[in-house]
């Protein structure tokens, strides 16, 4: 889960993007592109959803990690 998040964090940075095209740029011998304009706090989108976990939900998912996280460590096979 932290993953996909920070995997979406990632490529939806301008940033992020900006110094891949910039190491590109460079490797290739082509011309730097252009910095991105910064974006104003008010300018950003935030994320809100109505989605709100119960303790079920929160547990579930507690024991699913916690049972894949006992397989990788000890190898315990199906």
């Amino acid at each position: 889960m932290l993953e996909q998040w920070l995997y979406r964090k990632l490529m939806t940075s301008k940033t992020f993007h900006y110094y891949v095209r910039v190491i590109h740029a460079m490797m290739n011998d082509l011309p730097l592109p252009p910095h991105p304009t910064r974006i104003n706090r008010s300018q950003r989108r935030t994320y809100q959803s109505s989605y709100v976990p119960t303790r079920k939900h929160k547990w579930n998912a507690y024991m699913q990690i916690w049972r894949q996280e006992m397989k990788d460590t000890f190898l315990f096979k199906k």
